[in-house]
């Protein structure tokens, strides 16, 4: 026996209190001896004896009422069920664990995982008995606690659990086992049990992997298994990108859909696309079976702005991985300031890689002195470019720093005039951590050079000359270049290790610099046929102003850098607009949104102007529907010594089965009531009776 109340015990002792109560005001008499009733005391003697048994009698059944009150508040358990007739069985708290993730959708025989297991969790709330409790967590790769605290209505929570709707979300189950545990931790009750509903996805318990559940000593989890057998038939969309991140111009943007079988068989797909809401068409993939493709896309977009893609393929076993999102944004006019320590009498080669004929570019450059600097107004432009700027007046650094704080993109091509002393100490230390000084001059042979070896490939200015037939930069020469010390953000080097071209960020803007000018005084660069394309992606880039991620996974927060605050909504696919308050961080403004359960086009809006388009896609890790073994899942929770119970299997009995002991409290309390009732009976069968003397 064990007591899940054991401090109630001390309420045992209380036990003496009508023992105490009956010595203390138990009468003492005086005996007087008196003739003449000599003979009636051989009467009462009787009646004496008998008064003297029902007290005897009456304080036994009163100390015995208080000791077994005690007892029963102590809640005593007997760990047999050889004693179920006594009782029911000992009170349980249990948790409900519901795997609402997305995978939980897939239909087989016309019905879904997740409403085979609403309908197994139905049947186990029958088993629910007065005095137990239960909670219920929905789990995803978050857990959802539904109840604060555990209920004990199971009514209640039979319609939580039939009002539970599927998540976009992929599955993780050790935040709600974890959960799980620390609320079964806390109960009193001696059963305590897990019920877990779920497609047994193999994805779900592979953060188990990682060190398994520990505290489950005195619980026992039960694993409901509402998956799908057999193969089925799932094919994901899981990725939609554009092939180049800087868009350069009106008219073909391109984008590689990522679709995977994951079928034992060869499957062909219709894959539909929809632009800002228009159908673009329908293309037929085939795909092997249990293998990926990637399929190339292509559409015609004239109209400058923000734009949004939904590509979608047929319908099959598993219809929330068959769609995906993306957005992009068309340039309209990028206006450039390029700055000189001179005017130019006649068009260089920036100005003329950028827009070799006025009309025909996205780029609208225009070229100045350093000394028309200040009367420049440069929120007019995207992009300022020093090229071989020897120094700036305070006052046009100021104004420059001020720029890129608020999002413009600076770009800085030192030449051999470039007066070290001033960007080290004046310009560099307010937007760079880089520092520069004078390389070796050129030899007036050239026959000491440099190539250029190194790109990062994974940034968008150099991620297109990965594929050398689109260029390549090694084949340039390299006479003369200052050297920089910096080692942070270098995304090009010389082959000697310098750096050649490194960027930055202040504020809401980026910054470049280039340890070599792009005139061809120090470099024969500009004649070769890379040229043109690195100089539209070198400005291209920072005219995207401060980065953000646009495209996001299902319950990601949206942000989105503001300057005001006042009319700024979101708008999400239900198309219901909400209000939005700008939150500060770091001294800066931010629209945030974090309600991004749905899957879809989430809107940012001032007034009746976009600010932005954010797609939100599913995690595409839960489409893989492959299944854990039991085996495997008994290792990785070998601590709670899972139960697995499948379709058409009775869980009652399997439940009852282990379930420990019973508990007395109820029988006791109504062996309480029979000893009250007894205590009463017998003290008013002799009611009005009275010893002699008393």
């Amino acid at each position: 026996m064990t007591f899940l109340n054991p401090l109630f015990l001390l309420g045992v002792t209380a036990g003496i209190i009508p023992f105490l109560i009956h010595l203390l005001y138990r009468r003492r008499l005086k005996v007087i001896e008196f003739s003449s009733l000599e003979f009636l005391k051989r009467i009462e003697g009787r009646k004496t004896r008998w008064f003297r048994i029902r007290e005897m009698l009456l304080l036994i059944l009163r100390c015995l009422a208080v000791v077994l009150l005690a007892i029963a508040i102590s809640r005593p358990i007997l760990k047999s069920t050889s004693f179920g007739s006594l009782s029911s069985h000992a009170r349980a708290s249990s948790v409900f664990i519901l795997d609402n993730s997305y995978s939980m959708g897939r239909v087989g025989k016309g019905k879904s995982s997740f409403s085979r297991a609403k309908t197994t969790a139905e049947e186990i709330l029958k088993l629910m008995d007065k005095g137990d409790e239960a909670s219920l967590i929905l789990a995803s790769d978050i857990s959802r606690l539904v109840f604060e605290n555990p209920v004990h209505d199971k009514h209640l929570l039979r319609s939580a659990i039939m009002d539970a709707e599927l998540s976009s979300r992929y599955t993780d189950f050790r935040p709600s086992l974890e959960i799980a545990m620390t609320m079964l931790q806390g109960s009193r009750n001696l059963n305590r049990e897990m019920y877990l509903f779920t497609d047994m996805q193999r994805s779900g318990f592979e953060s188990l992997s990682r060190g398994g559940i520990h505290g489950g000593k005195g619980k026992r989890l039960y694993v409901f298994d509402s998956g799908m057998t057999g193969d089925g038939h799932n094919v994901a969309l899981e990725d939609l990108v554009l092939t180049d991140p800087l868009i350069f111009e009106r008219g073909r943007v391109e984008f590689i859909a990522t679709l995977r079988n994951y079928s034992p068989r060869d499957v062909n797909v219709s894959l539909h696309s929809r632009l800002d809401g228009r159908e673009m068409g329908v293309k037929e993939v085939p795909i092997p079976a249990t293998s990926s493709r990637t399929v190339e896309l292509a559409f015609s977009v004239e109209e400058p702005g923000l734009h949004h893609l939904r590509v979608e393929i047929g319908r099959d076993d598993l219809t929330a991985d068959n769609y995906r999102f993306t957005s992009f944004e068309i340039p309209g006019e990028i206006k450039v300031a390029l700055i000189s320590d001179r005017r130019l009498t006649k068009r260089g080669y920036v100005e003329t890689a950028l827009s070799p004929q006025k009309g025909l570019s996205m780029f609208n450059p225009k070229t100045f002195s350093k000394g028309e600097l200040p009367s420049i107004d440069l929120k007019d432009y995207s992009v300022i470019a020093l090229l071989g700027v020897s120094s700036l007046t305070s006052a046009d650094v100021l104004r420059l720093t001020n720029f890129v704080q608020k999002g413009g993109g600076l770009f800085m091509a030192l030449g051999p005039s470039a007066d070290i002393h001033f960007y080290n100490s004046v310009l560099l230390p307010k937007l760079s951590s880089a520092r520069v000084r004078q390389g070796q001059p050129a030899t007036k042979d050239k026959t000491f050079f440099l190539r250029i070896t190194y790109s990062d490939y994974t940034h968008p200015v150099f991620s297109q000359f990965k594929d050398k037939d689109k260029g390549d930069l090694s084949i340039a020469r390299v006479y003369n270049r200052l050297v920089c010390t910096g080692t942070s953000g270098v995304i090009a080097r010389f082959s000697d290790g310098t750096p050649f071209i490194i960027e930055s960020s202040a504020g809401k803007g980026k910054v470049f610099l280039s340890t070599i000018p792009l005139d061809g005084s120090s470099s024969d660069l500009p004649l070769k046929a890379i040229y043109v394309p690195l100089i539209h992606r070198i400005f291209r880039y920072p005219s995207l102003g401060e980065e953000g991620d646009y495209n996001v996974n299902v319950g990601e927060r949206l942000s989105l850098s503001v300057s005001g605050l006042e009319g700024i909504v979101c708008k999400p696919p239900d198309g219901r607009p909400v209000r939005i308050k700008p939150r500060v961080r770091s001294g800066r403004m931010y629209a945030e949104y974090e309600d991004t359960e749905e899957p879809g086009i989430y809107t940012m809006a001032v007034s009746d102007s976009n600010l932005a388009y954010f797609a939100v896609n599913p995690v595409s890790k839960e489409s893989d529907v492959s299944r854990a073994e039991e085996e495997e899942v008994r290792a990785l929770l070998a601590e709670l010594s899972p139960q697995f119970l499948g379709r058409g299997e009775k869980p009652g009995s399997s439940i009852f089965d282990v379930r420990l002991g019973v508990e007395l409290t109820n029988p006791l309390i109504i062996l309480v009531l029979i000893v009250l009732v007894a205590e009463m009976f017998i003290a008013g069968r002799w009611r009005g009776t009275a010893a002699p003397g008393m």
